[in-house]
């Protein structure tokens, strides 16, 4: 993949979501499952069916254009084309490219999938050993 200049832009240009909007996806994105496994599976077929291919995303710096998603290794992974070469890519690496501050769909199911994957350290369950 060819590295591009990718000065990430601040925070406040990033489009931003309540979380109402993200709890609203998780929900309908795992609904009716039982267990991480189940909750991954379902994420890929709902991720599947929501995205829209193609599109185009930075993946730690490098520009790439998002084909696919599937379940990898445990992991969900977006399938990226950059210069001819096919990877496959851990979604929670992937940030959508120019979204100009607007929230879009995509935006929307990236983030809503970011925030069920790493939760706030609140929403966190610790158990003593």
């Amino acid at each position: 993949m060819k590295k591009q200049n990718t000065s990430r832009k601040d925070d406040a240009s990033l489009p931003s979501f309540t979380q109402e909007e993200l709890d609203e996806i998780v929900e309908e994105a795992t609904i009716d499952t039982y267990g991480i496994d189940e909750e991954r599976g379902s994420w890929v077929a709902y991720l599947e069916d929501e995205l829209a291919f193609p599109f185009p995303v930075r993946v730690i710096g490098y520009l790439a254009q998002a084909n696919g998603v599937d379940e990898r290794g445990g992991m969900v992974k977006l399938r990226v084309m950059s210069e001819g070469a096919e990877y496959w890519v851990n979604l929670t690496d992937c940030e959508l490219v120019d979204a100009g501050g607007e929230k879009n769909r995509n935006d929307l199911l990236l983030a809503a999938y970011r925030n069920w994957f790493s939760p706030g350290d609140n929403d966190l369950d610790y158990e003593e050993i």
